[in-house]
C-alpha cells in the first residue's frame, strides 16, 4: 500500500537536525485553528517514547447502512501504538502512529486494516521566526476511525479541513491533510506570516462488497494563507488573513477558485478563557464540466462567480480540571463527498473533564449543514456526538467506555444511498509504557 504521509514525514527529516539559536513569541493561531482541549492540572511537557496497544470490541446497530432493516455487527479491533514527543525551548515535535486489525462478526467482509498518522513539529529558528509543520494520515473502512481521528488531530484550521458528512461503512476512505507554517515577528507587538495546507479524500469499494460508490466523490483542496497580527493590548491581537483556495471534486469534474479577507480578533478574557472570531467577504468562481443533475451540450461549461459571508468564532476554555472548546463557522466547503462545492455552516464542540484522579469524562460532538452551490436546492445535513468514559487500572493500563450517535439527512434521492443512523458502544483496553528520553 502506498502511505501518503511523506510530506509530512520528509519535512520532519529534514528539520529536526537544525539547531535553532534563540526563541520567540508563540503567534495567535491561524482564523478558525482549533486545539484540543487542555487540563491546567496535566503533567508538563517532558521528551517520551510511548509504546501501547488498544483492543476494543465495538457494536454497531446498523452496519449496512439501512434504517428499515437493521443489521448488528461486532467488530473486534487490535491497535498496536508508537508516539515520540520531544519538547525544547526552541523545538517541539510530537508523532503518533497506529496500525489497526479488525475482525468483524457476523459480516465478515468487514475485516480489514487501517493506518492512522499524526504528526506536529514547531521550530523557533530564531527569536523572530517560527516554523510549523503538521500531517494527519488516514486509511480505514471503518467511518468510525474518522470520528476518533478527529479527537486525535489538532491545529488544522476550519478552514483547511475536509467536510466530515458522510459515513460510507463498507467504502473504504483514504485521507491525507498537510500544512505549513511560517511566522515572523517584525517586533514585539507585530507578527506576519503565510500558511499553506493541503488535503485529499478517496473513496473504493471494500473487497467483497456491492457498495455503488458512483455518488461518493474524491476531493482535494490546496490552500494558502498570508496573515497580519498585531498584540494591540496585552489580551487582545487584532489582524487581517487572506486566504485563497482551489478545491477539485474529481467525479463531478467540479472545480471552485475560493479567496476571502478576514478580520481577525483574538481576546483573553483572562489567563484560561480566550475567544477568538473571524469575519470577512468569500468569492468563489466555480465551474461544473458535468453537473450531476443537469447534463450540457458535450463540451459545454457552466460557470458562476459569487460572493458570500464568511466567519467563525471559537471560545477556549481551560481550568485545573476542566477544558472546553467551542466553535461556529461558515464557509464555501467540499460538500462532503457528494454535493461538489458547497456552502457549509457548522458547529464543534470539545469537553473534557477529570471526576477524579483515576476517572475522566469527555465528548465530542459536531454539525454540518451543506447546500450545493451548483443552482440546485440539494441540501445535506450531519450530526454527530460521541461521549468517553476512561478509568485508570494503572499508570500505564487504562479501560474506556464510549458511545457514538450519528444522524444524517439530505433532500436529495442522490444520497439516500447513505443516510442512515448510527449507535456505536465501545470498549477498549489500552496500554501505554511511557518511557522518559535521556534517563
Amino acid at each position: 500500500m502506498t502511505v501518503r504521509w511523506h510530506f509530512g514525514c520528509v519535512f520532519v527529516l529534514l528539520f529536526a537536525v537544525i539547531d535553532p539559536s534563540a526563541q520567540t513569541a508563540r503567534p495567535p493561531g491561524l482564523p478558525g485553528e482549533l486545539f484540543p482541549p487542555t487540563l491546567e492540572a496535566e503533567a508538563p511537557k517532558t521528551d517520551l517514547l510511548v509504546t501501547g496497544l488498544r483492543i476494543a470490541n465495538d457494536f454497531d446497530d446498523n452496519a449496512l447502512d439501512d434504517n428499515h432493516h437493521k443489521q448488528p455487527n461486532v467488530v473486534t479491533v487490535i491497535e498496536p501504538h508508537l508516539g515520540w514527543n520531544l519538547s525544547h525551548p526552541r523545538l517541539e515535535w510530537s508523532l503518533d502512529y497506529s496500525p489497526g486489525f479488525s475482525i468483524s462478526r457476523p459480516l465478515q467482509n468487514y475485516d480489514s486494516r487501517s493506518h492512522l498518522l499524526d504528526t506536529v513539529l514547531r521550530l523557533r529558528l530564531t527569536k523572530r521566526f517560527e516554523i510549523s509543520l503538521r500531517n494527519s494520515f488516514l486509511t480505514s473502512k471503518n467511518p468510525f476511525d474518522r470520528l476518533r481521528q478527529s479527537e486525535l488531530m489538532p491545529g488544522f484550521g476550519i478552514l483547511d479541513r475536509p467536510s466530515d458528512s458522510i459515513l460510507a461503512p463498507t467504502a473504504r476512505r483514504t485521507s491525507d491533510q498537510a500544512g505549513l507554517d511560517l511566522t515572523y515577528a517584525l517586533d514585539r507587538h507585530t507578527i506576519i506570516g503565510a500558511s499553506g495546507s493541503f488535503f485529499s479524500v478517496k473513496y473504493s469499494s471494500a473487497a467483497g462488497t456491492q457498495l455503488p460508490l458512483q455518488f461518493l466523490e474524491d476531493t482535494s483542496s490546496m490552500n494558502g494563507h498570508a496573515f497580519y497580527s498585531h498584540h494591540l493590548t496585552p489580551s487582545t491581537w487584532v489582524g487581517f488573513d487572506y486566504n485563497v483556495q482551489r478545491l477539485i471534486v474529481r467525479s463531478s469534474q467540479s472545480r471552485a477558485l475560493v479567496q476571502s479577507v478576514f478580520y481577525t480578533d483574538t481576546v483573553s478574557f483572562t489567563p484560561n478563557i480566550t475567544v477568538s472570531v473571524f469575519a470577512g467577504p468569500e468569492r468563489s468562481a466555480t465551474h461544473d464540466d458535468f453537473p450531476l443533475l443537469v447534463l450540457p451540450l458535450e463540451g459545454e461549461r457552466i460557470s458562476r462567480s459569487n460572493w458570500h459571508w464568511a466567519g467563525g468564532a471559537t471560545y477556549n476554555w481551560s481550568g485545573a480540571h476542566t477544558g472546553i472548546v467551542a466553535s461556529i463557522y461558515r464557509k464555501i466547503g467540499d460538500g462532503g463527498g457528494v454535493l461538489g462545492v458547497a456552502k457549509l455552516s457548522g458547529a464543534t464542540l470539545e469537553f473534557r473533564r477529570q471526576l477524579a484522579r483515576q476517572w475522566t469524562v469527555d465528548l465530542l460532538a459536531s454539525y454540518e449543514d451543506n447546500k450545493a452551490l451548483s443552482g440546485t436546492s440539494r441540501a445535506l445535513t450531519y450530526v454527530s456526538a460521541t461521549g468517553g468514559l476512561t478509568r485508570m487500572l494503572s499508570q500505564s493500563t487504562s479501560l474506556e467506555f464510549r458511545y457514538w450517535r450519528v444522524h444524517l439527512s439530505s433532500n436529495s434521492a442522490q444520497v439516500g444511498t447513505y443516510l442512515a443512523d448510527h449507535n456505536r458502544v465501545s470498549m477498549s483496553l489500552i496500554y501505554d509504557l511511557k518511557h522518559p528520553l535521556g534517563r
